[in-house]
């Protein structure tokens, strides 16, 4: 039988902090990507990155772009569910400890 720790001192508080917390690191990466990958499609947009090789590039970069965009995303979702799953259990022991 596994033996855990007497009590886990966590609150909703800190849940809830963690939470805002994933939720601004989703926003920070957005704006980085947005930041990083704009130059690219504004200069394809003016035309000033033409030809193959360019339309090329660009194709990769909104594909590298969204990927990141998308794991993240769901890494944050992942993070999330793991919070609220923890959540959960502590409310289950709680009538048990208190």
């Amino acid at each position: 039988m596994l033996v855990g720790p007497d009590k886990i001192e966590i609150s909703d508080e800190q849940l809830n902090k963690l939470n805002d917390t994933y939720a601004e690191l989703l926003e920070e990466v957005i704006s980085i990507l947005t930041d990083f990958f704009t130059p690219f499609e504004l200069m394809q947009s003016e035309g000033i990155f033409t030809g193959e090789s360019a339309d090329a590039f660009a194709e990769s970069s909104a594909l590298i772009k969204e990927y990141l965009l998308t794991r993240f995303s769901l890494s944050l979702e992942e993070l999330q569910a793991a919070a609220a799953t923890f959540q959960q259990k502590i409310n289950e022991v709680e009538p048990f400890t208190g």
